[in-house]
């Protein structure tokens, strides 16, 4: 007859190695046995009677927690152990406080070109938002979308010259380029996300506090139920619980929703001053990561983090007219 259930014995295993057991329990006394694949770079703990045991996995390793009956010996205790209670306020504090990746941007200066010679003036609203809004209009009627023939140049005022004569094409990706450097130019922060088969753009709008997903292709962003524009992290969380908001937008929803499921953060978003080798990505893309088998999808030796909030900390300065 089981007279209690024991949660605090917990078996690492590498191979045969067991950690923190004498010895492995025999098997008529395990009742049940469950395994857990560890995602590289969290950290795991155990919490008992609000004590937090931490849980020390070395790469390769996986974590094995078996329930055993209790024979009515004497329990279990590691050596030297050290109780540390958890604590609520402490629990409320874990949080990332600074992300490990730094982004890039243009500024207003560098790209002073690009605003005079478009006038972008024009596009300013009496909000932020109506600018982004007036801003991402104006991309999408620069150039009729086609696929490149020769993959052409990141710099938009490069891109607008040979699009506009004809000389060469462009779609999603050339559209992001060209907002992220009009947005830029008129003091916002605005960097590229890659999807599954699309690109986007995100701008960070200081009256919101938030960033916020752009599609130029489409001329779309996407809101919630109470039309709330989304960033790409929220769209690809909602689950295609999501509203996409375009005066040109023909495609079935879903098929868009689904580019969702995959998100590669731009590090370097100053393409009009640094333009990037399109054959070396995983140097500048951080891959978001919320499933433990997504790590397979992940390149040999590209970025990824399994804190999405450590991509959506408020950029420097107040991120307006820097």
């Amino acid at each position: 007859m089981v007279k209690k259930i024991l949660l605090g014995i917990l078996l690492i295993v590498l191979t045969i190695q067991i950690v923190y057991l004498v010895q492995k329990p025999p098997e008529d006394m395990v009742l049940a046995t469950t395994e857990i694949m560890p995602v590289p770079g969290k950290s795991y703990s155990l919490l008992i009677d609000d004590e937090r045991l931490p849980i020390i996995v070395n790469p390769g390793e996986r974590i094995q927690l078996n329930i055993i009956e209790d024979d009515g010996g004497e329990s279990f205790s590691p050596p030297n152990r050290i109780v540390v209670k958890y604590l609520e306020e402490e629990g409320q504090g874990s949080k990332v406080v600074r992300s490990r990746f730094a982004f890039r941007y243009n500024t207003p200066v560098q790209l002073q070109e690009l605003f005079v010679r478009e006038n972008l003036d024009q596009l300013t609203a009496d909000t932020q938002w109506e600018t982004v809004l007036n801003v991402l209009g104006w991309t999408r009627d620069q150039f009729p979308p086609g696929t490149p023939g020769e993959y052409p140049s990141q710099n938009a005022l490069t891109l607008l010259k040979i699009m506009r004569s004809g000389e060469e094409k462009g779609f999603c990706a050339q559209y992001c380029y060209i907002l992220a450097q009009a947005l830029q130019s008129m003091g916002f922060y605005a960097r590229h996300v890659s999807l599954s088969d699309h690109e986007v753009d995100e701008v960070w709008l200081p009256e919101e506090g938030k960033w916020v997903c752009l599609d130029p292709l489409y001329q779309a962003y996407f809101t919630d139920d109470q039309n709330t524009p989304l960033s790409c992290y929220e769209v690809s969380a909602a689950g295609g619980d999501v509203k996409i908001v375009s005066p040109i937008f023909s495609y079935e929803d879903a098929d868009l929703l689904r580019e969702f499921t995959q998100l590669e953060f731009w590090l370097n978003n100053d393409l009009f001053t640094h333009p990037v080798n399109l054959y070396d990505l995983g140097k500048y893309r951080v891959h978001v990561v919320s499933k433990v088998e997504d790590i397979e999808n992940v390149p040999a030796g590209a970025l990824f983090t399994v804190y999405p909030e450590e991509l959506y900390e408020a950029p420097g300065g107040d991120g307006w007219n820097r």
